[in-house]
């Protein structure tokens, strides 16, 4: 990402003869992906909003419990692999704000359970603090998913115009922002297409012909 081009020339002496190029990551299309529901979603399951990455302090994910607070009809699935201590202190937090009921943490998902997760949520929500790109924000955009997204590091350029950001971690600012930007996803019929379009950018056929314009010069 060029935050990463940019944390780069920050901390590392590059000749000024030597220029860094940036190239995007590309993402395997889940859009046409095979889905299959995960057991722990039973049938007749609530709504859910979706996590999907490692549980780990820098994602911040204990920041979304008072949404569940707010949208008591809804769940919330954090969906990675669980094994850090921080995902106890998650857990603990739900317990505390009395959301602990919503919450599901089910650790590392399939393929296949991933692209029903993406197809099937309310909206994607990734208030990480430090992101070198953010795959799983393209994955969910494939989808046409409304994502919600931290304004830090490689997110804003990852999630482009049509994504919207949490300015603040203050729970009522975060309520406020997901309600509003739900409410613009909802009136706009265009904007899941135009999710699904930007998303397209991030490909491997596009990483590797830039690669190769590299290696060749």
């Amino acid at each position: 990402s060029e935050y990463t081009a940019s944390v780069v020339r920050q901390h590392l002496k590059v000749p000024e003869n030597k220029p860094i190029r940036v190239i995007h990551n590309g993402s395997t299309l889940v859009l046409d992906a095979p889905q299959q529901q995960p057991a722990f979603v039973p049938e007749a399951s609530p709504p859910f909003f979706l996590y999907l990455g490692v549980i780990h302090p820098k994602k911040n994910v204990q920041v979304l419990l008072p949404l569940l607070q707010a949208f008591p009809d809804y769940r919330l699935i954090l969906a990675g692999d669980n094994t850090h201590d921080y995902a106890l202190h998650v857990r603990q937090q739900a317990i505390n704000l009395g959301v602990s009921q919503q919450l599901l943490m089910p650790g590392t998902v399939s393929d296949a359970e991933k692209a029903w997760l993406y197809a099937h949520c309310e909206a994607f929500l990734f208030p990480s603090l430090s992101e070198g790109f953010g795959l799983p924000v393209v994955e969910a955009m494939q989808m046409g998913k409304p994502v919600f997204l931290s304004n830090s590091t490689s997110l804003p350029e990852v999630g482009g115009i049509d994504a919207f950001y949490f300015d603040s971690f203050e729970p009522n600012d975060m309520v406020n922002t997901f309600r509003e930007g739900m409410l613009a996803y909802h009136e706009d019929p265009l904007r899941a297409d135009r999710l699904r379009w930007y998303a397209r950018r991030f490909n491997w056929q596009k990483a590797a012909k830039a690669y190769w314009e590299v290696y060749i010069a």
